[in-house]
This record gives structure tokens, C-alpha cells and sequence, in this order.
């Protein structure tokens, strides 16, 4: 059966990732940081007279939500590699055009987030007793994933059109992974902060990932959940286009 040129590339997009590493950073580093921290702070809130499942049940859509970020680093890493060993020539030697490549990348990163993000809701299952899911609920958290995804992709593939060194393109890489993740809701709620921390929580645009999918998953939706998924589409869009015409521009060389 002939697929169509996209959903090839997918297909190998799926099946260049598919090694323990890559699943032990999409699923493992969420996961660990689900458990033990859950379980870390319950010990301080037990003192204190309170469950670790309040505190677990903010945390573990901070943890979906931190998926999309991590599902989007593969997607500027792969067209780094992809550049530097020769596969982006190799693949566009064959029947594929550039924008096939691109939105290859960019839905193969909504992938690995859907599954990321499976995994991780198994895992929540077990560990939290008592979760109960809306379809509304579910379906708002699935649209959020897909958005921020795409924007954590999107904004990745820029980085990797314009980064040319391997070591400079990782170090950018794994500081904005730590900032973009300690500056938004996905640990702690953003109030009672100092307002230059409040500020860089509120144009991080994890931190509207993380509370849309945070009202989804404890089935409280509110109007502003609407609001922030119409702003983080729009920005999505965006770096999108961006991340297209970065790529455009860049240069099929080896070094």
C-alpha cells in the first residue's frame, strides 16, 4: 500500500526516534518528575496535615502539558541531524518537496506527544485514586495538546534553521527546555511571586498550556480556557509560518 509522501514521513520520523533514550526524555523525565515529586511533597504536606493528591492532581496536566514542549524538541533536532548527516539531501532526492519535510516534522511532533501523553494519563491513573474524565474535559486536552505541540515544534524547527553548530544548537536547546518549564504553571501556581517572575509567567506560553489543560483535566473549563486556546492557536499559527520561512531560507550544506 502507498501512503501518501506525509504519512511516510512520519512513519520514519516514528521510526528514527523509536529508541529507549528517546522514550526514557519523553516519557521518563515526566514521569519521574510525577512520582517523585508527588510523593516528595506529600511527605512535607503529611507534616503539615494534608494529601499528596491535591498537590499530585495540579501536577500531573503540568506533566501532559510539559509533554508538548518535550514532544517539540524533536522536531528541531531531527532537521539539525537530518541536515548535518546528509538525510534532508537524501530524502529530497526522492518525491518529496521541502514542505512535505516540513509537515512531517511538525505532525510527527503532535505524535510523540499523543503518545507521550497516553503513557503519562496511564501512569496518572494508577497513581492518583478517584480521576474522573469528561468527554468535554478530555476533548479540551487533547485540542491543547495538539496546539502546543505545534507551537513547541514550530518554535523548535526555527531554532534549528539557524543554529549551525551541534554543540551551540544543544546547549540553546536544553536552557530553553529548563526556562520555558520553571517559568509557568507547570510546578506551582503563578501567584504571591515577585512581578518580574510573574511576567515571564504570564507571556510564557506553557504556562496557557498548562492551565487549559490543568481545567481540563479536573473538569473545571472556564471562559478563559476558550480565550487562551484562540491566542495560543494564533500564536501557533505564527511560528508556524515562521518556522516555514526560516526553513525555506536554509541552506542544504555539510559540514
Amino acid at each position: 500500500m502507498a501512503y501518501p509522501k506525509v504519512i511516510r514521513l512520519i512513519l520514519r520520523n516514528l521510526m528514527v526516534n523509536s529508541d529507549p533514550g528517546t522514550w526514557l526524555i519523553l516519557v521518563g523525565m515526566p514521569a519521574m518528575f510525577l512520582v517523585f515529586f508527588s510523593y516528595g511533597y506529600g511527605s512535607m504536606f503529611s507534616a503539615l496535615g494534608l494529601s499528596y493528591i491535591n498537590y499530585a492532581k495540579f501536577l500531573a496536566p503540568g506533566m501532559l502539558a510539559y509533554e508538548t514542549l518535550i514532544a517539540g524538541t524533536f522536531s528541531g533536532s531531527m532537521l539539525w541531524f537530518d541536515r548535518r548527516w546528509g538525510s534532508l539531501a537524501q530524502i529530497l532526492a526522492m518525491p518529496f518537496t521541502r514542505t512535505d519535510y516540513l509537515l512531517g516534522l511538525i505532525l510527527s511532533t503532535v505524535v510523540f506527544a499523543i503518545m507521550g501523553n497516553a503513557i503519562l494519563l496511564v501512569i496518572t491513573y494508577f497513581l492518583i485514586p478517584g480521576i474522573n474524565f469528561t468527554v468535554i474535559g478530555i476533548l479540551i486536552m487533547v485540542l491543547t495538546l495538539i496546539i502546543g505541540s505545534l507551537l513547541f515544534g514550530s518554535l523548535m524547527l526555527i531554532l534549528g534553521s539557524y543554529i549551525k553548530s551541534q554543540n551551540a544548537y544543544n546547549s540553546v536547546q536544553i536552557l530553553m527546555i529548563f526556562f520555558i518549564n520553571f517559568a509557568s504553571t507547570v510546578f506551582y501556581p503563578a501567584i504571591s511571586l515577585p512581578k518580574p517572575l510573574l511576567y515571564l509567567f504570564y507571556v510564557n506560553p506553557l504556562t496557557y498550556i498548562a492551565n487549559v489543560m490543568r481545567d481540563g483535566f479536573l473538569n473545571n473549563i472556564k471562559i478563559n480556557d476558550l480565550y487562551y486556546i484562540i491566542i495560543l492557536t494564533a500564536v501557533s499559527l505564527l511560528l508556524i509560518y515562521i518556522a516555514r520561512k526560516s526553513y525555506m531560507r536554509s541552506e542544504i550544506k555539510f559540514e
